[in-house]
């Protein structure tokens, strides 16, 4: 078939067909709207995205390593540094603290690794966070830095030995610090207060969808704390835990330093090793997933007229 056949059936025309298909096989005579729709959301907007799913990048030794779905493991970025806070951004770059030493770097979905920001203290990295805006945030031997999109930074706050950092909701930054023993609330204008205290090595921070923080402590446990403060042990007996995060599904990785391995907790507990054979695992970042294209959901008839006019930039009536 050469291109530009005006003969040849049009992308739009075949994905009508399969879509005819599907319904005429798996429900008969069954024509109503409902059920089609429920057939094309089930079984084409999967195959159109590729049914992606969350991808876990880990710093470790000698770089990032990269975790797929299934728990293999490669390495996705060799560095001879020893490399700590991962963050990605909502166009799909992954941050990195400690590349090259002294620097943040950037690694673009494609793979071009380029330099964010540098002149900072050598080997004293720790976080990296994005605030719901879009800034990216840092520790850096105890300071607590903000980054404006080209890179240059301010100093927040100070936290002796501050590690890893996160955000809730509400632009609330959180951040393990003061030689790990304590959580520092920061609020966005600027106000700080201890959220939490008595740790042994606080490490990492990450919250759930219903707002509970999560926190590593390297002596072996992980702590929860619900939205007043109420603190719990969510796990104990582990080796060295360091970094954390939440998949899509609620499902929280935590990785052990000395264990050399990666947990995974269901949203109900169930405590499984997730992945082995990294080296010295430390924070942990989930690429994020994209959501279908509202323009792929007009081609399989899916999308309403509220998403229309969501994404058109028109306001909807409730």
């Amino acid at each position: 078939m050469e291109e530009g056949d005006p003969n040849a059936p049009s992308l739009q025309s075949g994905i009508r067909a399969m879509k005819s298909n599907y319904a005429n096989v798996l429900f008969g005579s069954i024509q109503t709207d409902r059920w089609k729709t429920l057939v094309y959301a089930v079984l084409l907007v999967p195959v159109a995205l590729g049914a992606q799913a969350d991808t876990l990048y880990v710093s470790a030794n000698p770089g990032i390593d990269e975790v797929t779905a299934s728990g293999n493991v490669s390495t996705f970025y060799s560095s001879p540094y020893f490399l700590t806070g991962l963050a990605f951004d909502t166009s799909g770059n992954l941050f990195v603290a400690g590349d090259e030493g002294s620097d943040i770097g950037k690694i673009s979905p494609s793979g071009n690794r380029t330099t964010f920001a540098t002149g900072l203290i050598p080997n004293d990295f720790e976080g990296l966070a994005f605030d719901p805006s879009g800034s990216l945030y840092a520790t850096d031997d105890g300071n607590i830095l903000k980054f404006t999109a080209n890179g240059s930074y301010t100093t927040l706050g100070t936290s002796p030995l501050s590690y890893g950092l996160t955000f809730d909701k509400g632009g609330d930054l959180f951040v393990a610090g003061q030689n790990g023993s304590q959580i520092i609330e920061h609020s966005p204008t600027g106000a700080s207060s201890i959220f939490a205290s008595g740790g042994t090595a606080f490490n990492d921070l990450a919250f759930d969808s219903s707002g509970n923080l999560f926190v590593t402590d390297f002596s072996g446990y992980v702590y929860k704390f619900t939205p007043a403060g109420v603190e719990s042990v969510f796990a104990s007996g582990l080796s060295g835990p360091y970094g954390l995060a939440f998949d899509s599904s609620g499902n929280l990785f935590v990785s052990e330093y000395q264990g050399n391995d990666i947990i995974e907790f269901t949203p109900s507990g169930q405590e499984s090793t997730f992945a082995t054979g990294l080296i010295n695992p430390r924070f942990i970042a989930i690429e994020p997933v994209p959501e279908p294209s509202i323009w792929l959901l007009i081609t399989l008839g899916m999308a309403t007229r509220r998403l229309v006019e969501r994404s058109s930039g028109r306001h909807a009536p409730s």
